[in-house]
């Protein structure tokens, strides 16, 4: 899943860098999509890891991060980059009513659209 957004990702910058302002929101938008979903998947997983170990920390004994701490920082950052420019290409199109991206995103207007680290 995540080698798809980030093909995704790839193809969003090559529509933006050839103005392709819609069709680059919808392929950022598609790409923000899957990244979200590896994310949930991997804050699971340090959760499950949590719960599971002693000291409930992802910081290992020597002060670092883990390995998956630091993936979800990295994917957190690349998310964030994506929504924020997402919203300034939002800027630039006016939409059809027929748009795929408006369903997809009148169906996920309730779910926050940045994601903080906690």
């Amino acid at each position: 899943m995540l080698v798809q957004a980030l093909d995704l990702a790839r193809e969003a910058v090559r529509l933006d860098s050839a103005l392709k302002v819609p069709e680059a929101y919808e392929a950022y938008w598609q790409s923000s999509f899957l990244i979200r979903q590896v994310l949930d998947t991997l804050w699971a997983e340090v959760d499950e890891d949590a719960n599971s170990s002693d000291s409930g920390s992802e910081y290992s004994s020597d002060g670092s991060c883990s390995e998956g701490s630091t993936e979800i920082q990295r994917l957190t950052q690349i998310y964030n980059g994506y929504q924020d420019r997402m919203a300034l290409l939002a800027t630039r199109i006016q939409w059809p009513a027929s748009s795929s991206v408006l369903k997809g995103l009148s169906s996920t207007l309730d779910q926050e659209t940045t994601m903080d680290m906690p």
